[in-house]
């Protein structure tokens, strides 16, 4: 796994944050999408399979088990009712940003408070069991499992 994650810079304890060190010849996947305007299947499997590969290395592991329990503590225990303050609070701005399958999800979360209780149990009840990125996004940093070279295109 150490091949596909660059070197650890800073890790803050507290907002459970690891600095990593940025790799000069890797793109934001995000400026290379927005640039290149091309969206190949081949960084969407490559990301994946990375992420399965860290999932499986750390899934149920003692070592990395232990190693959160000792540096992150507390880092994950407002994380279920912060999950469901965000489902209750969300603004008009949302409509525009999220498929209508989410509105439908929205419209019965809001509808029946039975939907709130089991999710509330459910993250009430999630167990940490693997290593995960918590909010992966295209612009999440260096593209450290694709290798973007320039071909000279536009």
């Amino acid at each position: 796994m150490r091949s596909q994650v660059s070197e650890v810079l800073h890790f803050n304890e507290h907002d459970s944050v690891i600095a990593f060190n940025y790799l000069n010849d890797y793109n934001d996947l995000a400026d290379f999408y927005r640039n290149g305007k091309s969206f190949p299947t081949e960084i969407a499997a490559a990301t994946g399979a990375t992420l399965a590969s860290i999932h499986q290395a750390t899934f149920n592991c003692e070592k990395y088990r232990n190693f959160m329990a000792e540096y992150c503590h507390d880092c994950f225990l407002d994380r279920p009712s912060y999950a469901m303050r965000s489902l209750d609070r969300f603004s008009p701005e949302i409509f525009g940003q999220i498929p209508a399958d989410a509105l439908k999800f929205f419209i019965l979360y809001q509808r029946y408070d039975s939907l709130g209780g089991a999710i509330a149990e459910l993250i009430a009840s999630a167990k940490p069991c693997c290593t995960i990125h918590n909010d992966l996004k295209s612009n999440f940093g260096p593209t450290q499992v694709f290798p973007v070279k320039s071909t000279g295109e536009a």
